[in-house]
């Protein structure tokens, strides 16, 4: 059942990121890899390969801290386990996520106030830590799937 779920998570994010990243006429051949990975029996390749085609498609950014992290204003922190939608936040941009997940999978869905969908800051497998960082001015929130315990700051980088 755990594994159904996990495969069940991983075709979920990869079909959202492709539709967002490289568009329509390659979603056919993302789901035909998919299918493919799905089929390896053995849990280690499965992810394996999973990585492989994440990898591929350029959506995970560079997970490096930065110094200048230490000297920016937050705007808020929120924690937890499992799911959660934040209330909105404010910004008048430059502005970024930084998290700490401990769980196997952690993602964050970011959306406008009109509640589109604007942009996948995090997708992560595994526990650790990350950034996403945002230009946009505006009135945003965000919604947390994760499995374990995360907690995340939203940093302003106006000086």
């Amino acid at each position: 059942m755990k594994k159904l779920f996990y495969i069940f998570i991983i075709i979920s994010i990869v079909t959202l990121s492709s539709s967002i990243v490289i568009g329509q006429t390659n979603q056919v051949q993302l789901i035909e890899k998919l299918i493919e990975i799905r089929s390896i029996d053995n849990d280690i390749e499965r992810l394996q390969e999973y990585d492989k085609l994440v990898d591929s498609l350029n959506i995970v950014d560079d997970m490096k801290t930065d110094e200048t992290k230490l000297t920016n204003k937050m705007i808020v922190k929120h924690s937890g386990s499992g799911m959660k939608t934040t209330r909105p936040f404010e910004t008048e941009g430059p502005w970024e996520i930084q998290w700490n997940a401990q769980g196997d999978i952690f993602q964050i869905y970011l959306y406008n106030e009109s509640g589109n969908l604007v942009d996948i800051a995090a997708n992560q497998m595994g526990a650790g830590e990350g950034s996403f960082y945002s230009p946009k001015k505006g009135s945003f929130y965000i919604e947390v799937n994760a499995m374990g315990k995360w907690e995340l700051k939203i940093i302003d980088l106006n000086n």
